[in-house]
Protein backbone atom coordinates (compact mmCIF):
# COMPACT_ATOMS: atom_id res chain seq x y z
CA UNK A 1 0.00 0.00 0.00
CA UNK A 2 1.50 3.10 -1.53
CA UNK A 3 -1.05 5.81 0.75
CA UNK A 4 -0.56 6.64 3.93
CA UNK A 5 -3.16 6.16 5.93
CA UNK A 6 -4.30 7.24 9.96
CA UNK A 7 -7.01 6.33 12.19
CA UNK A 8 -8.75 9.09 14.31
CA UNK A 9 -11.90 9.65 16.07
CA UNK A 10 -15.26 10.53 13.70
CA UNK A 11 -16.28 14.32 14.16
CA UNK A 12 -19.35 14.40 13.13
CA UNK A 13 -19.20 17.97 11.90
CA UNK A 14 -16.73 17.39 8.98
CA UNK A 15 -17.09 13.86 8.75
CA UNK A 16 -20.96 12.79 8.64
CA UNK A 17 -21.27 13.81 4.78
CA UNK A 18 -18.48 11.49 3.32
CA UNK A 19 -18.91 8.47 5.80
CA UNK A 20 -22.62 8.32 4.91
CA UNK A 21 -21.50 8.21 0.97
CA UNK A 22 -18.98 5.52 2.07
CA UNK A 23 -21.86 3.82 3.69
CA UNK A 24 -24.19 3.87 0.63
CA UNK A 25 -21.65 3.24 -1.85
CA UNK A 26 -21.01 -0.38 0.72
CA UNK A 27 -24.71 -1.61 2.11
CA UNK A 28 -27.97 -2.05 0.35
CA UNK A 29 -29.53 -1.69 3.66
CA UNK A 30 -27.75 1.36 4.24
CA UNK A 31 -27.96 3.80 7.86
CA UNK A 32 -29.46 7.41 7.02
CA UNK A 33 -27.43 10.79 7.40
CA UNK A 34 -29.28 11.32 10.74
CA UNK A 35 -28.89 7.23 11.79
CA UNK A 36 -25.44 7.92 11.86
CA UNK A 37 -25.59 11.26 13.32
CA UNK A 38 -27.70 9.91 15.92
CA UNK A 39 -24.35 7.09 16.78
CA UNK A 40 -22.37 9.56 16.62
CA UNK A 41 -24.29 10.74 19.30
CA UNK A 42 -24.76 8.12 21.67
CA UNK A 43 -22.19 7.75 24.38
CA UNK A 44 -22.31 4.08 24.36
CA UNK A 45 -21.12 3.48 20.20
CA UNK A 46 -17.86 4.50 18.71
CA UNK A 47 -16.78 5.71 15.01
CA UNK A 48 -13.47 5.49 13.99
CA UNK A 49 -12.27 6.62 10.57
CA UNK A 50 -9.62 5.76 8.12
CA UNK A 51 -8.07 8.75 5.95
CA UNK A 52 -5.30 9.62 4.15
CA UNK A 53 -2.27 11.78 4.49
CA UNK A 54 -4.06 14.00 2.26
CA UNK A 55 -7.40 13.99 4.95
CA UNK A 56 -9.83 11.72 2.47
CA UNK A 57 -11.70 9.51 4.70
CA UNK A 58 -11.66 5.80 2.75
CA UNK A 59 -13.00 3.51 5.62
CA UNK A 60 -14.43 3.53 8.73
CA UNK A 61 -16.02 1.54 11.34
CA UNK A 62 -18.56 1.83 14.21
CA UNK A 63 -18.81 0.10 17.49
CA UNK A 64 -19.74 -0.76 20.41
CA UNK A 65 -18.33 -1.27 23.27
CA UNK A 66 -20.00 -3.83 25.90
CA UNK A 67 -18.88 -5.65 29.14
CA UNK A 68 -16.18 -7.40 27.49
CA UNK A 69 -16.41 -6.90 24.22
CA UNK A 70 -16.56 -5.22 21.11
CA UNK A 71 -19.38 -5.27 18.98
CA UNK A 72 -18.93 -4.36 15.44
CA UNK A 73 -22.34 -2.53 14.26
CA UNK A 74 -20.32 -1.62 10.45
CA UNK A 75 -17.46 -1.63 8.90
CA UNK A 76 -16.69 -0.16 5.58
CA UNK A 77 -14.48 1.35 2.82
CA UNK A 78 -14.81 3.36 -0.31
CA UNK A 79 -14.62 1.65 -3.45
CA UNK A 80 -11.54 2.74 -4.76
CA UNK A 81 -9.90 1.83 -1.56
CA UNK A 82 -11.06 -1.58 -1.16
CA UNK A 83 -7.97 -4.56 -1.03
CA UNK A 84 -5.75 -1.76 0.34
CA UNK A 85 -5.45 -2.64 3.81
CA UNK A 86 -8.02 0.26 5.06
CA UNK A 87 -10.23 -2.28 6.48
CA UNK A 88 -7.85 -4.89 7.63
CA UNK A 89 -5.66 -1.75 9.64
CA UNK A 90 -9.33 -0.67 11.27
CA UNK A 91 -9.80 -4.47 12.80
CA UNK A 92 -5.98 -4.67 14.08
CA UNK A 93 -6.39 -1.35 15.55
CA UNK A 94 -10.22 -2.63 17.34
CA UNK A 95 -8.16 -5.54 18.08
CA UNK A 96 -5.04 -3.19 19.99
CA UNK A 97 -8.04 -1.60 21.59
CA UNK A 98 -9.62 -4.69 22.83
CA UNK A 99 -6.11 -6.34 24.47
CA UNK A 100 -5.35 -2.61 26.05
CA UNK A 101 -8.97 -2.18 27.59
CA UNK A 102 -9.66 -6.16 28.72
CA UNK A 103 -12.28 -7.00 25.87
CA UNK A 104 -11.93 -10.71 25.71
CA UNK A 105 -13.95 -11.20 22.39
CA UNK A 106 -14.50 -9.03 19.35
CA UNK A 107 -18.02 -10.17 17.37
CA UNK A 108 -20.06 -8.85 14.50
CA UNK A 109 -22.96 -9.62 11.77
CA UNK A 110 -21.93 -10.49 8.09
CA UNK A 111 -25.24 -11.08 5.67
CA UNK A 112 -25.27 -14.08 4.53
CA UNK A 113 -25.06 -13.23 1.11
CA UNK A 114 -22.19 -11.13 1.33
CA UNK A 115 -19.63 -13.72 0.41
CA UNK A 116 -16.51 -11.28 0.07
CA UNK A 117 -17.11 -9.92 3.75
CA UNK A 118 -17.16 -13.51 4.93
CA UNK A 119 -13.79 -14.42 4.04
CA UNK A 120 -12.45 -11.56 5.15
CA UNK A 121 -13.47 -11.46 8.12
CA UNK A 122 -12.41 -15.55 8.49
CA UNK A 123 -8.45 -14.29 7.12
CA UNK A 124 -8.65 -12.08 9.53
CA UNK A 125 -8.87 -14.54 12.45
CA UNK A 126 -12.87 -14.71 13.00
CA UNK A 127 -14.56 -17.80 13.55
CA UNK A 128 -18.21 -18.20 12.80
CA UNK A 129 -20.43 -19.28 15.28
CA UNK A 130 -23.89 -19.37 14.68
CA UNK A 131 -26.86 -17.95 12.41
CA UNK A 132 -29.01 -15.13 13.61
CA UNK A 133 -32.24 -14.05 11.63
CA UNK A 134 -32.93 -10.38 11.91
CA UNK A 135 -36.14 -9.09 10.50
CA UNK A 136 -36.41 -12.13 8.06
CA UNK A 137 -32.68 -11.50 6.61
CA UNK A 138 -30.21 -14.49 7.92
CA UNK A 139 -26.66 -13.24 9.18
CA UNK A 140 -23.37 -15.02 10.63
CA UNK A 141 -22.05 -14.19 13.87
CA UNK A 142 -18.45 -14.03 13.73
CA UNK A 143 -16.02 -13.74 16.72
CA UNK A 144 -12.73 -13.44 17.21
CA UNK A 145 -11.14 -13.72 20.72
CA UNK A 146 -12.00 -16.07 23.20
CA UNK A 147 -13.50 -16.42 25.99
CA UNK A 148 -12.45 -16.29 29.29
Amino acid sequence: MDTKLEIRSFNRHTDLDTVSDIEIDSYSSYLTVDEIRSLSIDRTTRIHVMETETGEIVSFIIFKPLKDKFYIERLATTPHMRRSGAARALLNHLKELAITTDKTLICGLVNEYNLGSQLFAKREGFDYKETQNKEGIEYYYFEWGSTK
